[in-house]
């Protein structure tokens, strides 16, 4: 079943994500969408995961059930970032 997870950044960087929120199945596959929207784009590579944005830098936490009412065009659900 999907689960709603926030990943917060615990020191952000002025050009960076703050925090995103996915919905996923497990910990692991929520870095992992996460990741993939983040670096790539039309599945090609364009950019490296910045350090800023290394898991050890995040809590991470599940904020519970999370049941669709309608198919998703992608599982990250909010992004927020510094105006950069």
């Amino acid at each position: 079943s999907m689960k709603l997870y926030t990943l917060k950044l615990k020191e952000p960087q002025y050009d960076c994500i703050r925090g995103v929120m996915v919905a996923s199945d497990s910990i692991p596959n929520a870095l992992e969408e996460f990741y993939r929207y983040y670096c790539y784009k039309d599945g090609e590579l364009v950019r490296d995961i910045p350090f800023a944005l290394r898991s050890s830098n995040m809590d991470i936490e599940c904020i519970g059930e999370f049941i669709p009412s309608k198919k998703l065009e992608s599982n990250i659900l909010f992004v927020d970032f510094y105006d950069a």
